[in-house]
């Protein structure tokens, strides 16, 4: 049995967010989304110490390093 939990939507002053199901999982739930800013933020991020990490993590580290983003794109199937 499922116990669906309603929680309202989460708002954030300067902040926007979308979700959707875009086929990386089976199942058909929302599995890709996206966090927006009105304007910069501060960035920070923890990274795999793995000798070879994938492209995807080599191009956060260099934005990351910028010390200011926009926007960041959360995939549900990475590694």
């Amino acid at each position: 049995m499922r116990l669906e939990i309603p929680h309202p939507a989460i708002e954030v002053p300067g902040f926007r967010f979308a979700g959707i199901a875009c086929g990386l999982k089976d199942d058909g739930q929302r599995d890709l989304a996206l966090i927006a800013c009105d304007g910069s933020a501060v960035a920070a991020g923890a990274f795999t110490r793995n000798r070879f990490p994938a492209p995807p993590v080599e191009i956060a580290r260099e934005r990351v390093r910028g010390g200011r983003v926009q926007a960041v794109v959360v995939n549900t199937k990475s590694a």
